[in-house]
């Protein structure tokens, strides 16, 4: 079976937000979890913020909407006109 760009987009996506919504149902119990793990999950958290932010400008510079900038995989920037 080959599977397209496409599908593992979806396919990620939907894993992403099951967890997610896994994560974020459990605010009632954060206060039975100990603190270390806690600090652990807040720096994960300021992680995927960052990754979050530059999937979404390389998404933005696939799409006819926003052509101000593009990503050089090469170089590993971001360049912005």
């Amino acid at each position: 079976m080959i599977k397209l760009p496409t599908t593992r987009l979806i396919k990620s996506c939907d894993l992403i937000e099951k967890h997610l919504d896994i994560i974020h149902k459990m605010d009632n119990e954060f206060g039975n979890v100990e603190e270390e793990y806690i600090n652990k999950l807040l720096g994960k958290l300021e992680s995927w913020r960052g990754c979050i932010d530059e999937v979404e400008l390389k998404l933005k510079s696939y799409t006819s909407q926003n052509k101000n900038y593009e990503y050089d995989d090469e170089n590993k920037e971001l360049i912005i006109y």
